[in-house]
């Protein structure tokens, strides 16, 4: 069979498509900002906001919470939605993943704009709502790791003095947290043992 085409013709390369329907606001539903979170000391699941108690139509059920997380502090900075549950924990993993991705491994707060979207569901259908906008305080799980080391002792002195400052660590021009390898080599004491510390 044949087929003719008319003006109307659309290419199939580039179809047509619905763009995503615009989020409403419910008068008094909204995110608030919770504290600082450091996620050496969080468990598996990270609080990032909670939500004031919303008055829904009749039938209709709170899901699929989520935030948008946005760094503040780098230019033309990229978006992650980060899943969420409705009381606002999301992963801990997905949370250090992120930082770590943008910020390397560095135990710093990093801040980041939150936009919190909820959907409200009723016989499986969703509307789309906006919860604001909040700011995010999180500072990734990392082990304390200093700038410099030393070793004491050897074949120089015990004491804190400058001799012992001699015999530092070697180390790239990297940050530690990207690089945290440390290097020395001390000659040892040829008539005996040779005590140290770091």
């Amino acid at each position: 069979a044949f087929t003719g085409c008319t003006e109307d013709f659309k290419n199939w390369a580039s179809p047509q498509s619905n763009g995503p329907e615009d989020a409403i606001t419910i008068p008094g539903f909204k995110a608030s900002a919770v504290g600082a979170q450091n996620l050496a000391t969080t468990g598996d699941e990270v609080p990032t906001f909670s939500l004031s108690a919303a008055s829904l139509p009749e039938g209709y059920e709170l899901a699929n919470a989520r935030i948008e997380l946005t760094p503040m502090d780098i230019d033309d900075p990229l978006t992650t939605t980060v899943n969420t549950t409705l009381t606002g924990l999301a992963s801990k993993e997905a949370l250090q993943d992120l930082i770590l991705g943008i910020y390397g491994k560095r135990p710093t707060n990093r801040l980041f704009n939150g936009h919190v979207l909820v959907n409200a569901v009723k016989d499986g259908q969703a509307v789309f709502i906006d919860a604001g906008n909040i700011e995010v305080n999180l500072m990734p799980e990392a082990p304390y790791i200093a700038q410099n080391y030393y070793v004491v002792g050897g074949t120089k002195d015990w004491a804190g003095s400058a001799a012992s400052k001699e015999q530092k660590f070697s180390h790239s021009d990297a940050d530690v947290y990207d690089d945290p390898i440390f290097t020395i080599v001390i000659d040892g004491n040829p008539d005996g043992d040779t005590w140290f510390a770091i």
